[in-house]
This record gives structure tokens, C-alpha cells and sequence, in this order.
């Protein structure tokens, strides 16, 4: 073979390798990236709860505390969620320490386990 057909074949495999075009695996693009956003009285209308409740708790803690939320797009916010939050913020703005919240950490919480069913 030729060393310059050589040359060619790895500048194609190397410029196709940078892309994950050979492995079949994507790498998001920058756009695809997770949408995050930091909850204000202003925005909650752009999330997802799980009822009036949750999000009555949720604008309490926006309105009344020094909290910092972030909300994930497309994650539903329960009201066992909503309430911890609560509680937690509230407890923080008494001890006068700042206290911030994450919505992905309760969604790993809440996520029901599977149940183990022995083989009959």
C-alpha cells in the first residue's frame, strides 16, 4: 500500500473518530443539554407539580425565603417533595444559614423501588 493512501485513510478515521461517528455513540450537542432553571415567583408557571398544594408550598419557599431552587425541565414535583423543601427552607431561614435545593436529588428519592418477588 501506499503511504499516502495510508495518510488518507487516518485523517478520514481520525476526523470521523473526533465525532463518534466509528464508536456509534453520540455525544449531546450543547443544545441538548439539561434545561435548568432557578425557580422565581416569575417562572412557576413554566413547571411541573403535582398538585395546587405542591405548588403553593413551592411559591411560599420563593416568596418567603432566601432559598435557592432549581427546577429540571420535564420533572414533576410531588408533594412529598414540595413539603420537604418546605420544611427544610423554612428551618434554614430560622437558623439564619442559606439553604438550596435541587430538584433531580428528590425525583432519585422518590422513584419507586422495584419489588422483589421470589420465583414460585
Amino acid at each position: 500500500m501506499n503511504n499516502r493512501v495510508d495518510k488518507e485513510r487516518m485523517f478520514w478515521y481520525n476526523k470521523n473518530r473526533k465525532k463518534n461517528v466509528c464508536s456509534g455513540r453520540q455525544k449531546p450537542d450543547r443544545k441538548e443539554k439539561i434545561n435548568t432553571m432557578k425557580l422565581t415567583r416569575n417562572n412557576l408557571n413554566e413547571v411541573l407539580f403535582e398538585n395546587h398544594d405542591a405548588r403553593l408550598l413551592i411559591e411560599d419557599v420563593v416568596s418567603h425565603t432566601q432559598a435557592g431552587i432549581y427546577y429540571y425541565h420535564d420533572v414533576e414535583i410531588t408533594l412529598q417533595a414540595a413539603l420537604k423543601i418546605w420544611n427544610r427552607a423554612n428551618e434554614a431561614e430560622q437558623n439564619e444559614t442559606p439553604y438550596h435545593a435541587s430538584f433531580l436529588e428528590f425525583e432519585r428519592e422518590c422513584r419507586p423501588q422495584a419489588a422483589w418477588c421470589p420465583a414460585l
